[in-house]
């Protein structure tokens, strides 16, 4: 047994190197051409545009106008994706410091280890600071669009950038937050805890999966109170001491266990919203569809019609009537009114809430209001023409018109989501069949590995879902995911060096990945990440 657990640790290592020898291969070959997005996938960027929809009274009423007023003391040389990143750098610092301070989620617990008694309690300052940086990075992040629009620095870039550091800090928050309840009687064990954290993982992973599906974001209610909540936990608990979360609410039944299961039970509460967003938008491009081929039906009938041959000779007046080709003046003009015509239902699709692949410019748009039939022909051909090189768009103005090209069958709607339950999965199986309890030994490795691979996972559907582009069915770092599990398992006495290395893996591989990204749209839309202006 033990020699078949030293070929297993060999073969895993080797597996590591070999995947440290393709990081450093594909770093080398950056700058040689190597590139994450496809011309398929800038071209989808290109034509994007923004479509989201906030109807919580909470942040109409209060944040938004309180948003509104701060952006002004915003310097207007200031970048908006500085903003961003100063916000997620203080989430990010606030998770520092309780890691330093509270490792092992047992300084507030009376089962204390021998590192936490040597730090000693968590200063209060700490939370003060926690709840002052929170709120200031949700303002921050409330404000960074404002500030974009302001300094007329709108991009995709902005967007991506924005809800691809909050994928992370949907991990990064409850990590933190974890530390005023700790272990013990009054917080719970941390296998408690993965069920809440992959549950907010679910909830960001679904509102971006019905953007996928329907083109449009419908933020949720719970979003902004949530956040303020946050930082009134950090406030609460800096003036009144950890032992005001450390009550019963039931026999049996503490503070910390009826907050995570609020954490569970907020994602399912938001669950049929969503369904119901998706239902209304597939009915709609349905019906669309329906009508978009009797459309077609009704113009086909009078393009074979027309195509009879006359009972008299025409005129010479009327001869180029019947001609195969138009002249350039009537070709331009077909051009023009096809070419016109999708950005009208492009702001109608937004101001609806809905998107739709019908092609209301198609040959019946025509019959109504021209009596030529022939012209119909002609425009039916431009149409098709025009759809041909546009590899997949039905028009250069809106992207939201053609939003379900490659989506044939249900696999294509449900692939968002095939990574995330393998990788929730893995995580489960991980720590209920762990020799080593590793949950338990490291819980904070263990849960920002979860983070980092959830990220990964999320930019690539938003990814996906912003440039019109079929989403990833597997995510690469599934794979060293299950590699660690399986190795942990065979060999327990590397299980934690397993983690460790797994973690740092994946965090310089989801790292490369978003810097390449971030540094391909810059030279796409010829931007500066951090600065508004770039001279060529």
């Amino acid at each position: 047994t033990d020699q078949w657990a030293w070929h297993i640790v060999l073969l895993a290592f080797f597996w590591w190197w070999k995947v440290l020898q393709e990081f450093l291969t594909v770093s080398q070959r950056t700058m040689a051409g190597f590139r994450y997005l496809s011309p398929t996938h800038l071209q989808g960027f290109s034509k994007y545009k923004y479509n989201s929809f906030d109807t919580s009274p909470f942040s109409n009423y209060i944040m938004h106008p309180f948003w509104n007023a701060t952006v002004k003391l915003v310097p207007m040389w200031i970048a908006p994706n500085v903003l961003t990143f100063v916000g997620f750098l203080l989430l990010s610092s606030i998770l520092a410091l309780l890691s330093y301070y509270d490792w092992d989620y047992d300084t507030t617990s009376s089962s204390v280890s021998d590192s936490s008694m040597q730090k000693g309690p968590i200063p209060q300052w700490v939370w003060l600071y926690g709840a002052v940086a929170h709120f200031v990075s949700y303002t921050l992040d409330g404000i960074d669009g404002k500030q974009a629009r302001r300094t007329g620095a709108c991009s995709p870039l902005g967007e991506l950038f924005d809800h691809g550091l909050d994928s992370w800090a949907a991990t990064i928050i409850p990590l933190s937050l974890f530390s005023i309840f700790g272990r013990g009687e009054w917080g719970g064990s941390p296998h408690e805890g993965l069920a809440p954290l992959i549950a907010l993982c679910a909830g960001f992973h679904t509102f971006h999966w019905e953007k996928y599906i329907t083109g449009a974001l419908y933020l949720p209610w719970v979003f902004d109170i949530s956040q303020v909540g946050v930082s009134l936990a950090y406030l609460a608990t800096y003036i009144f001491g950890v032992e005001l979360w450390q009550f019963h609410v039931y026999p049996g039944i503490n503070c910390a266990r009826v907050v995570k299961w609020a954490m569970v039970g907020a994602y399912f509460i938001s669950l049929p919203t969503t369904f119901l967003n998706v239902y209304k938008h597939l009915t709609s491009m349905r019906q669309n569809h329906s009508t978009t081929s009797m459309e077609e039906s009704n113009s086909n009938k009078v393009n074979n019609s027309s195509l009879k041959p006359p009972l008299s000779p025409p005129s010479s007046s009327s001869s180029s009537l019947f001609s195969p080709h138009l002249p350039p003046q009537n070709s331009a003009m077909a051009s023009n009114s096809q070419s016109q015509q999708p950005q009208g239902q492009h702001q109608a699709s937004k101001s609806n809430g809905t998107t739709s692949t019908a092609n209301n410019s198609g040959p019946n748009h025509l019959l109504l209001h021209e009596n030529n039939a022939t012209k119909v022909t002609q425009q039916s051909m431009t149409t098709t023409t025009k759809t041909t090189t546009t590899h997949g768009h039905a028009s250069d103005n809106n992207i939201y018109q053609t939003k379900e090209d490659f989506k044939t069958s249900v696999f294509d709607y449900v692939v968002p989501g095939v990574s995330f339950v393998l990788m929730s999965v893995l995580y489960f199986v991980w720590t209920q069949f762990s020799p080593s309890d590793i949950i338990e030994r490291e819980p904070r490795v263990f849960f920002f590995s979860l983070g980092v691979v959830y990220s990964n996972m999320a930019c690539r559907l938003i990814i996906s879902q912003m440039s019109n582009t079929p989403a990833q069915t597997f995510n690469h770092l599934l794979l060293p995911l299950a590699c660690a599990v399986a190795v942990s398992l065979a060999v327990p006495a590397y299980e934690v060096h397993f983690l460790y290395l797994y973690c740092a893996i994946v965090l310089l591989a989801h790292l490369h990945y978003g810097t390449l990204v971030v540094r391909e749209l810059c030279e796409h839309f010829n931007i500066y990440c951090f600065a508004l202006k770039r001279d060529r």
